[in-house]
């Protein structure tokens, strides 16, 4: 049993609002990723999505729920015979299994890397569908999967999970376990998940920098303007989407970077309390922001295809279609501009407003 200074946590009005804050920002991530899955699980028959792409998101998705989840019994886990927390109304049982599953579900920050890999290989290498799902995809679900999950036993066997103090209410490793707190740099490597997506995301606009400044040289040359607009509008867009999802990371991953500072230069829970309210308003709600981000690039179309429609319209087709929801934007788009594939596929790569059928493109320009 850990001794916390009660002088150093969260009065009472504190801790009730933080753990109140958290619990409508879990709901929307919750009901974000709740959505991308179901679409994804009902796309089996109409097949819109690339295989790969969809096991990764799917991933993530499921990740995200499982973390979301157990984000919101943080606050009400904790053992109410030992606890000074005022809505410690759990067991030590109970303090263990949302510490367990909070483990497994940091899956979903795996996934996110996963997912920007999954980009980079399509856009940047231009590989092949088959390619990466033999090769790159059975890599990256055995790392995004087993990698928590056998820290997660690692510590339940260790008895390592209990109360802690310095983040709000929560269970997590406790101070003084068979396993250091330092394990969580090892399983829950925050810097390097940020690292790494930002990296991609660089890598990918770098990528298609070049490639728009070699189809303007070509156009240019050609007398072709028009060639020129075009590819330097997907320009703008790619780098859009990219500082979007990049965004979307670095809003969810931020504040509880800002907690280990602080907590690393003796700041004490009470202290922190605007840090730990901001962060249990942000961290939860990366599921929510994906799907926004994912639905972006249709929002762009359907709006460009449909002005007199409205905003509202475009926003809820964007939403629907790529979830298998509405079938508004597939229409939309075989009409415009007299493009029809006739297969309904959606290239997942237009999520970034980049396919790998427009990367190849850039080459032969």
């Amino acid at each position: 049993m850990s001794t916390f200074n009660e002088d150093d946590l969260l009065t009472d009005e504190q801790s009730k609002i933080v753990s109140i804050a958290k619990i409508p920002s879990a709901i929307l991530s919750i009901s974000g990723s709740a959505l991308i899955v179901y679409g994804i699980v009902n796309d089996r028959k109409s097949k819109m999505f690339k295989p790969s792409y969809a096991r990764i998101l799917f991933g993530l998705s499921v990740m995200d729920i499982i973390w979301s989840s157990a984000f919101i019994l943080q606050s009400f886990a904790a053992p109410n015979d030992t606890s000074p927390r005022v809505w410690a109304f759990g067991t030590d049982a109970t303090c263990t299994a949302v510490a367990f599953f909070t483990n497994i579900g940091f899956g979903a920050f795996f996934y996110s890397c996963a997912l920007s890999i999954y980009y980079l290989c399509v856009i940047r290498f231009s590989m092949k569908e088959k390619r990466i799902g033999k090769l790159i995809e059975p890599i990256m679900h055995t790392i995004c999967i087993g990698w928590p999950v056998v820290g997660a036993c690692i510590l339940l066997g260790t008895k390592s999970y209990g109360e802690i103090e310095g983040d709000g209410p929560a269970c997590w490793i406790q101070e003084g376990s068979k396993i250091d707190v330092n394990y969580t740099i090892l399983f829950n490597p925050f810097p390097l998940f940020l690292l790494i997506i930002i990296a991609n995301n660089v890598a990918i606009y770098l990528f298609v920098r070049k490639r728009v400044t070699l189809s303007r040289s070509h156009a240019l040359e050609a007398g072709d303007t028009t060639m020129d607009a075009r590819q330097a509008k997907k320009l703008h867009s790619v780098f859009i989407q990219n500082v979007l999802y990049v965004g979307a990371f670095l809003v969810a991953t931020l504040p509880y970077l800002l907690i280990i500072i602080l907590k690393e230069n003796g700041a004490s829970e009470r202290t922190m309390f605007p840090a730990i309210l901001f962060n249990n308003l942000l961290a939860p709600l990366q599921g929510f922001f994906n799907v926004f981000v994912f639905a972006r690039p249709r929002y762009v179309q359907a709006r460009s295809s449909n002005p007199e429609n409205g905003r509202w319209w475009a926003l809820i087709t964007a939403l629907g279609h790529p979830f298998g929801i509405s079938e508004e934007l597939r229409n939309t788009k075989k009409q415009s501009k007299g493009e029809s594939s006739g297969t309904g596929k959606v290239d997942i790569t237009e999520s970034m407003d980049v396919s790998a059928r427009e990367g190849k493109n850039f080459e032969d320009v």
